[in-house]
């Protein structure tokens, strides 16, 4: 089957598609440009147009065709487990022992990244407060995504060259069909967000963040000892100007940029470099002194 097919096919199963080069979406596909599809000849436009977009590294203008199928999970009602270790997938293994039921009938999607990767497919729960995407907080290599996600469907290239494979159940990858997720997904929600408490922000008591300056210029919402919830510095041109979905793993010393991660699709490929000049290398490389300075 050729590209447009595979994603005609998911359109046909109630999924709304968008083209993608990697994980890069190439249309823009956010709640108030919609610009995603379940409709024939708008998906045949998608796979056979040509799309150019400016690296945000290099600044080089690139030319290219979709070479994959982005899924988006809200109007499908669709809640995905991105598993992207053997450890992850261990943890799932044994979540799944008091839940059978939803992870036999799951639709598995495999990854051809390094070290494997599986995703998992299940629909809302109409009777539970709707899941939100969540990232490294199950576990550490397991993304939970859901309202405002995408995610890169069977068939689509990867970039090592291999190819997004069904695995297993692609009789229930159809929006109608899924298994409803897991329980302990709901459980774990509320009782997160029954034990939010306000981030404090006075960063003198972020328990050794001093050293990342990044931090100092972007707001936290929440955060432990590995991982701070921030807003993105890119977040005016996510959906919405939406600030969640954004996490940054700090460094350790002054003057170090972490690493972070942001799901939303406008920040796909972005690095800690180009963050740090939207933020503004002068901010980014000032001083501890004149970070302080500038707090009070």
């Amino acid at each position: 089957m050729s590209l447009v097919d595979i994603a005609q096919w998911h359109a046909d199963q109630g999924f709304y598609v968008v083209p993608l080069h990697g994980k890069r979406a190439l249309t823009r596909w956010g709640k108030e440009t919609r610009d995603y599809s379940r409709h024939v000849p708008v998906i045949q436009n998608y796979f056979s147009d040509e799309y150019t977009y400016t690296d945000r590294v290099t600044g080089e203008e690139i030319t290219t065709v979709a070479n994959g199928i982005g899924l988006i999970l809200e109007p499908s009602n669709t809640v995905v487990l991105d598993l992207d270790s053997t450890d992850a997938i261990a943890w799932a293994s044994k979540m799944s022992k008091s839940e059978r039921w939803p992870f036999l009938q799951a639709p598995q999607i495999s990854s051809p990244r390094q070290g494997g990767g599986l995703h998992l497919y299940f629909k809302q729960n109409p009777n539970r407060e709707r899941l939100k995407q969540a990232h490294g907080q199950l576990h550490p290599q397991v993304d939970l995504k859901a309202d405002g996600s995408l995610v890169v469907a069977a068939g689509s290239m990867h970039k090592s060259g291999r190819v997004y494979k069904v695995k297993k159940n692609i009789e229930n990858l159809n929006v109608d069909n899924l298994p409803v997720a897991p329980d302990f997904l709901y459980d774990w929600q509320e009782q997160k967000n029954a034990e939010k408490e306000p981030w404090d922000e006075d960063f003198s008591n972020h328990q050794g963040f001093e050293g990342t300056i990044f931090y100092h210029h972007v707001k936290v919402f929440s955060g432990n000892s590995r991982k701070l919830q921030i807003e993105c510095p890119n977040v005016a041109n996510h959906t919405n100007r939406d600030p969640s979905g954004t996490v940054l793993y700090p460094a350790n010393k002054l003057g170090g940029l972490g690493k972070i991660h942001c799901e939303h699709a406008s920040c796909g490929g972005m690095t800690g470099r180009e963050f740090k000049r939207i933020i503004g290398e002068e901010a980014c490389n000032a001083t501890e002194k004149e970070i302080l300075k500038h707090k009070a």
